[in-house]
């Protein structure tokens, strides 16, 4: 039995399948070609880096703004981290 995110995967797998499907000019009647299945993988596999970048560029923006807030992560961090410990 497949795990749940190969069951997830393949969901959206289809449901993203069906949709660039839909948008053919022949309303996808005909198999996608090779260029459009690389086209369809790299848009599913890097379609979520986008929003992280994105995240990670608003929380470094922030903290650049407020101090306050760099300093008490930084000693919460050093809380937890001693030095010279490697992080891994």
């Amino acid at each position: 039995m497949p795990t749940i995110s190969k069951i997830v995967f393949r969901k959206l797998w289809k449901d993203l399948l069906q949709i660039r499907r839909n948008q053919l000019p022949d309303g996808g009647g005909r198999k996608l070609t090779d260029d459009e299945k690389v086209s369809l993988c790299s848009e599913f596999l890097l379609g979520g880096t986008d929003t992280s970048i994105t995240t990670l560029q608003w929380v470094m923006a922030n903290l650049v703004k407020n101090q306050d807030i760099q300093k008490k992560l930084l000693d919460e961090i050093n809380s937890v981290v001693k030095p010279k410990q490697d992080i891994a």
